[in-house]
């Protein structure tokens, strides 16, 4: 009997497979035909005589993109089309002026420009409104929002936390232990140390992953865990 279900099971399996498998359009797509024409979607061009070089970027509230041009101080704007529309900001340590620019967010119908020792507040039209002082020790890795940022910090005994730091109380809330090396990455809002490790903030969770278990866990505002998924690996040596 088990060998008669053995049987037929392989035969189910093997036939599921033959013509599962079968591709009758082999060299075509299923519908329409292949285009590998190059197109250019974005050209800096448009912008003037500003050559645009390596930066950060952002989408704001109406899908416009923001992108800070680090080497120019300036961030330059663009409709989702492309099509550049206006750009704001200057070199320098005055209102509104950036000396050491690193990244750039869009909260909340603002604009927010990071640097070493400031965030500077923008409407998304490029009018200033204000800045909060920053210390280079306390770098945002992702925002919660206008006023909270997560940052990497060292608590009492010297190892390395993910923190949040609220800029309207000046509060320093240790959240979890954190003790990968960080990097920026080019999409928003989002931080990952040299292997990859994911940090995102939300106005009501903190997510965070540990590359090496393939695990991402989920904070509230207080660092106590909510959740945590993932799959399951094999340990590494």
């Amino acid at each position: 009997m088990k060998q008669k279900l053995l049987f037929f099971a392989c035969l189910v399996l093997g036939a599921f497979f033959v013509f599962a498998g079968h591709v009758d359009n082999a060299d075509n797509p299923v519908h329409g035909s292949w285009d590998f024409k190059p197109e250019i979607i974005w050209g800096n061009d448009q912008a003037g005589d500003q050559v645009l070089s390596s930066g950060s970027s952002t989408v704001g509230s109406r899908g416009d993109v923001f992108f800070l041009d680090k080497k120019a101080g300036k961030v330059f704007v663009f409709n989702r089309d492309g099509k550049y529309l206006r750009s704001f900001g200057s070199r320098g340590e005055g209102p509104g002026e950036f000396k050491y620019p690193l990244r750039i967010d869009a909260l909340n119908g603002k604009i927010l420009v990071t640097g070493f020792t400031k965030v500077s507040y923008f409407n998304e039209q490029g009018g200033y409104i204000k800045f909060e002082t920053l210390s280079p020790q306390m770098q945002p890795l992702s925002f919660i929002d206008e006023n909270r940022y997560l940052f990497k910090g060292k608590n009492k005994t010297g190892i390395p936390f993910l923190n949040l730091y609220d800029f309207s109380s000046k509060k320093v809330i240790p959240l979890a232990k954190y003790d990968l090396k960080i990097r920026t990455t080019k999409s928003m809002n989002i931080i990952s140390s040299q292997k990859n490790d994911p940090v995102f903030g939300t106005p009501s969770s903190i997510l965070y992953g540990k590359f090496d278990r393939c695990e991402i866990v989920r904070l509230d505002l207080h660092g106590k865990i909510i959740a945590t998924f993932g799959i399951k690996t094999r340990p590494q040596r």
